[in-house]
């Protein structure tokens, strides 16, 4: 569908780097009641890497999470002994080194 097989390295790089960093921008005006407040009306059950129960309450701070950890499953795909650098869930969201909308201090 990307023909991602075809594209030059160096492209496929820059993609990446400003996809992310539109991501990052946009996370950053979220706002914090808005990034934690748990809600069980939607679809992660379906279209999370770490599912949840169809009926499960979560946050947007939670997609942003699983988000990250799909990333690094392709880096472990493409960098031979890749290690996860992503903390759990739970300890994500509690880092001292994160402010509220999980950006680095």
């Amino acid at each position: 569908m990307n023909a991602y097989q075809s594209r030059e390295f160096s492209e496929l790089i820059d993609v990446w780097y400003y996809d992310n960093m539109h991501m990052i921008r946009r996370i950053e005006t979220i706002p914090e009641e808005l990034m934690n407040g748990e809600n069980s009306e939607n679809n992660f059950h379906e279209i999370t890497m770490n599912r949840i129960g169809p009926e499960a309450s979560s946050s947007i701070a939670y997609f942003i999470w699983d988000n990250i950890y799909h990333l690094e499953h392709h880096l472990r795909q493409l960098i031979d002994h890749y290690q996860r650098k992503l903390l759990k869930f739970d300890q994500f969201i509690e880092d001292d080194d994160f402010d509220s909308t999980n950006n680095q201090k």
